[in-house]
C-alpha cells in the first residue's frame, strides 16, 4: 500500500471499525467513551485537550462534530468569543486531512501548523494569519517531524525538515541528514 494512497486510507477505516466494533463489545466501555468525550471538549464549547496560551488569547483545538477532525479554535481570555482559525478539511479539501501540530507566534499573530492526511505523519507546514484566518502562500513539504520553535519576536520560527528524495533512496537514508531550518515571515 502505497503511503498516503486510497487503498491505505480504506485499509485505515476498515481497522477503525474493527476496532470501535471490539470496544463497544466490552462492559463498561459507554460509561468510559462519555468521560472521555467530556473530558476531552469532544463536542462541548472549549475543553480542547491541546491547548496554548498567548498573552491573553487561548489557542485550542477541539472536534465540530463526533466524527470530524479536531480543528483549530482560538478564544480571547477569560470568556471571549470563540474564533474559527483553521478546519484542515476545509483548507486542504482532502476528507482525511488533519493538524499534527500547531505553534502559535510569540506575539499570537501567527500560528504555524503542521498538516497531514489520512493519519500519515507527512507533514506540510503552514503558516496562519490570525487576525484574517488565512492561510499565507509559503508552503513547506517534508517537515514529517517539524514542531515549529518561533523567534522571541514572532517573525521566524525555527523546525526540522528531511532532506529531497533522490533517486534510489532507502527507507533509512529518507531520515539521514535532517536539517534544522528558519523560515522569515
Amino acid at each position: 500500500m502505497d503511503a498516503g494512497g486510497r487503498r491505505l486510507a480504506d485499509w485505515i477505516q476498515e481497522q477503525n471499525r474493527i476496532t470501535r466494533n471490539a470496544m463497544a463489545a466490552q462492559p463498561g466501555y459507554a460509561t468510559l467513551a462519555a468521560e472521555v468525550a467530556r473530558l476531552s471538549g469532544h463536542g462541548h464549547g472549549l475543553g480542547g485537550i491541546f491547548s496554548t496560551r498567548v498573552g491573553d488569547t487561548l489557542f485550542y483545538e477541539r472536534r465540530l462534530t463526533d466524527d470530524g477532525p479536531f480543528v483549530l479554535f482560538s478564544r480571547p481570555l477569560p470568556n471571549g468569543p470563540e474564533t474559527l482559525l483553521l478546519n484542515p478539511v476545509r483548507t486542504s479539501g482532502q476528507a482525511g486531512a488533519s493538524i499534527q501540530t500547531y505553534t502559535p507566534s510569540p506575539d499570537g499573530r501567527f500560528v504555524a501548523v503542521a498538516l497531514t492526511n489520512h493519519g500519515s505523519e507527512e507533514a506540510v507546514l503552514r503558516v496562519l494569519k490570525v487576525s484574517s484566518q488565512s492561510l499565507l502562500p509559503d508552503v513547506i513539504d517534508r517537515a514529517r517531524f517539524a514542531v515549529p520553535e518561533w523567534d522571541p519576536d514572532g517573525t521566524s520560527f525555527y523546525y526540522d525538515r528531511l532532506q529531497r528524495p533522490f533517486a534510489g533512496m532507502t527507507a533509512a537514508e529518507r531520515f539521514e541528514h535532517q536539517t534544522i531550518y528558519r523560515h522569515v515571515i
